[in-house]
């Protein structure tokens, strides 16, 4: 029995948010997890793009370092703040676009270039949030809401055919199931 197989099965047919009720998942099962389901996702969706949401620059880096070792065929372009990427124009995001078949970035650039309609959400067939209790809006958030509780209202709605996979990491000690499952419109899937 292959759990990541079971997994995956279940998040191409359903939003789904995986975590670990004890420890959550690992930084090297949630990279796996991640990208298998967008290599998975591009093979039946052709010509679209999927992007993988991670909250810090330096997860950015694993995740990508990961997909050019693990996916070498896959086209992985990782897009990190910087004032280049900040000024990108509308013409320099469909570059991307159409450069890349993953895109791993922060969420903060995903939600600015969503905000601005430099990318529309229907060229995406995944999204894929890590660390997915930052979508669950906590009192400290409501003041300063974090770009993850804003991006899933972008895919949810209508018949966009974006499949949106929460992954819970191992640094969350707090985790309002409730609300992330609310926020993507999505199963919680409990590996034990």
């Amino acid at each position: 029995f292959d759990p990541v197989s079971h997994i995956l099965d279940i998040a191409m047919a359903d939003n789904t948010v995986v975590r670990d009720k004890r420890y959550g998942l690992s930084t090297v099962t949630g990279e796996h997890l991640a990208l298998r389901f967008c290599k998975l996702m591009l093979a039946k969706k052709h010509g679209t793009l999927c992007v993988v949401l991670c909250p810090t620059k330096q997860v950015a880096s694993l995740y990508y370092h990961a997909a050019r070792r693990w996916h070498p065929g896959m086209h992985t372009k990782m897009i990190l703040g910087t004032p280049d990427v900040d000024s990108y124009t509308r013409s320099q995001w469909r570059e991307v676009a159409e450069a890349a078949e993953c895109m791993i970035t922060t969420p903060q650039i995903f939600l600015d270039t969503l905000r601005h309609r430099h990318l529309s959400a229907c060229l995406f067939c995944a999204v894929v949030f890590v660390e997915c209790r930052l979508c669950a809006k906590t009192s400290r958030s409501l003041q300063h809401s974090h770009p993850f509780t804003e991006i899933p209202g972008y895919f949810l709605g209508g018949d966009r055919g974006s499949r949106l996979l929460g992954i819970q990491g191992m640094s969350s000690l707090i985790f309002d199931a409730a609300q992330v499952k609310d926020r993507l419109q999505a199963r919680i899937l409990e590996v034990v």
